[in-house]
């Protein structure tokens, strides 16, 4: 066989094997882990009627979620009511401090249960006791109006006789197994009308009775409603979303 047909052959060879080489492909499997680190970070008593814990959130695993905290308050051995957190949407590597704050107008000694929830799954955080000892009746000077109850959030209207800096919202009282998302409004100055939003998940949803607080971060203002939880329907739902707009 000459040199010249060797060659020949050896490059035809050569470009057979090319596009079996072009056409393996690697595929890298990548284990996807949900775990989070979570540390309690702060308990303190913001004065003689308030309390608050902060959660330090870490997202330590291969998975984003939404992740919520969730306080189940006990006065001895009965529940009073559980207070939630905002959701906050931690990507893999990223964390965030979530605080949440209980308003106590009695001496007595409080025990939360703590819960994270991120995604759809749940995990026991510890509990915390909070002890009030040096309790006072704070100011009836903070009105709360409701506004509008949508599918997902309630609109509120805050008013304060007196400059309080931030005021803290969340219900004591609502239906069980609903889940209501505690709510901060900051810089809240005499005599202005505030609006906020809570943020809710009835599943099924019923008129029902909610007791708001809002009371502020000093503990010397305060105020309580009862509302009937009821939606809007027809020309009047459509006419109030506008509004809402413009508000």
């Amino acid at each position: 066989m000459s040199k010249n047909r060797q060659l020949t052959l050896s490059l035809l060879f050569i470009l057979m094997m090319v596009p079996a080489v072009c056409s393996t492909s690697i595929e890298v499997n990548v284990i996807e882990l949900l775990n989070t680190d979570i540390k309690y970070i702060d308990c303190c008593m913001l004065n003689s009627n308030v309390m608050s814990a902060s959660y330090d959130v870490f997202n330590s695993g291969s998975v984003a979620y939404a992740a919520r905290i969730r306080l189940d308050i006990s006065d001895g051995t009965k529940k009073v009511t559980s207070i939630w957190s905002s959701e906050s949407l931690l990507n893999p590597g990223e964390r965030d401090t979530i605080n949440m704050y209980w308003y106590e107008p009695k001496d007595k000694i409080i025990t939360a249960d703590a819960r994270l929830y991120r995604a759809y799954d749940i995990v026991d955080i510890g509990n915390i006791t909070w002890i009030f000892n040096d309790a006072s009746t704070s100011s009836d000077a903070v009105d709360i109006e409701m506004v509008r109850v949508y599918d997902d959030k309630i609109k509120i209207k805050i008013t304060a006789e007196n400059d309080t800096g931030k005021i803290i919202i969340y219900p004591v009282k609502y239906t069980a197994g609903w889940l209501f998302e505690q709510n901060v409004i900051e810089d809240v100055i005499a005599g202005k009308s505030r609006t906020i939003y809570i943020n809710y998940d009835a599943g099924v949803f019923r008129e029902s009775e909610i007791t708001l607080v809002a009371v502020s971060e000093d503990g010397r203002f305060y105020g309580e409603k009862t509302f009937l939880l009821k939606k809007e329907s027809g020309i009047r739902k459509l006419i109030g979303m506008f509004m809402d707009l413009l508000d």
